[in-house]
């Protein structure tokens, strides 16, 4: 077990902090840690004592916590429900409170497993007893750790938890929150002890390291309908050229039906089927042809659209669309239905084509 004789109680980080001796002696009682992790207490199936390794390495610090007046489950190395141990009548009741406390706010984290512990962030840590959140602020010094050896989510002094590389801090600044990127940590290890805070991002942002900054979170797949194109006299599916995911069947007299690919995936219009995106063979080149002269130029791809040209430049000047309702014939926009070959989709034209090109095409 790595303990032997009883256990010296000792409450607070304070005093814990100044433990650097491998045993602690209280009258007759004696606590040896041989090993680190989390183990039950010899007199109460509601309690259990940490070692932790000191910054010597060789000897431990000790403290002791409770479960509210829940068992502890010496398996699982965690708080537990009184019917997942109902052998044991903790002597510790549910009115005494240390350091950690229930907060309904955070009940979340305990709906797909009613007995967990965790790390919800490098400064707080949770446990979950009968679908009930326990939290735990972590003191000055500590940041939140998911060893194993503690049941998966404990305050551990910093030296601890940056040996494992979560929130361990490279320089002062502000860095990336192991846990949670909702967060992001403030970090100054010149301190004694070493400063480590945690800082939330606005909502709907979230921290990106690679820019050191919170951004916004990019909308979830098929989270977000775009504008479709206006439909022909045919009954057709085709590509949404505003974004590839989406396919669009035209159906007249009746209203679009749009259909969303899920995943990194595009609409194949040739296949009817949706397709990975890395999958995709691109376009030879684009089909539009330059400019000749002064004046306005068919769009080869949308003849809802033409470009406007000027005299000398190959490039057009600008895009434009036709009123709704008309179409692009000839030098003018012209009332009527659309011709079936009114477009001529290029999947480079897509939005993200670039960004996919990158990331799936030279790999």
């Amino acid at each position: 077990m790595g303990l032997s004789g009883n256990i010296c109680i000792i409450f607070g980080w304070a005093l814990v902090a100044l433990l650097q001796i491998s045993s602690v002696s209280c009258g007759t009682s004696t606590i040896v840690c041989t090993e680190v992790g989390r183990f039950p207490h010899p007199s109460d199936c509601g309690r259990y004592v940490d070692c932790i390794p000191s910054d010597t390495k060789e000897h431990f610090l000790v403290n002791e916590g409770h479960c509210h007046g829940f068992p502890y489950s010496a398996s699982l190395r965690r708080c537990v429900s009184n019917e997942e141990e109902p052998g044991c009548t903790p002597k510790v009741g549910r009115k005494r409170r240390g350091v950690s406390f229930p907060d309904e706010e955070y009940n979340f984290l305990c709906t797909d497993d009613m007995s967990k512990t965790g790390c919800y962030n490098c400064q707080l840590k949770y446990e979950c007893i009968g679908g009930q959140a326990f939290v735990e602020f972590c003191s000055t010094g500590s940041t939140c750790s998911d060893n194993a050896d503690f049941g998966g989510g404990v305050c551990l002094p910093y030296a601890v938890t940056a040996a494992d590389g979560r929130c361990k801090c490279d320089k002062i600044g502000v860095m990336p929150d192991s846990y949670n990127d909702d967060y992001f940590v403030f970090c100054d290890t010149n301190a004694d002890p070493p400063k480590v805070q945690n800082y939330k991002c606005p909502d709907g942002q979230k921290f990106n390291p690679e820019v050191n900054t919170c951004q916004d979170v990019p909308p979830e797949p098929c989270s977000q309908e775009p504008v479709f194109p206006p439909c022909g006299s045919k009954i057709e599916t085709r590509v949404n050229p505003n974004d590839c995911a989406w396919s669009y069947t035209c159906i007249p007299g009746y209203d679009v039906i749009p259909a969303c690919c899920t995943g990194r995936q595009y609409y194949d219009e040739s296949s009817g089927l949706c397709k990975d995106i890395c999958e995709y063979v691109p376009d030879s080149g684009s089909s539009e042809p330059e400019c000749g002269t002064a004046g306005r130029m068919a769009n080869q791809n949308d003849c809802t659209k033409y470009h406007v040209c000027l005299p000398g430049v190959k490039e057009p000047y600008e895009s434009k669309s036709c009123p709704e309702g008309t179409y692009f014939k000839d030098t003018v926009c012209v009332p009527g239905p659309l011709p079936e070959d009114c477009f001529t989709f290029s999947y480079s034209d897509c939005p993200g084509y670039e960004e996919f090109k990158g990331t799936c095409l030279n790999t």
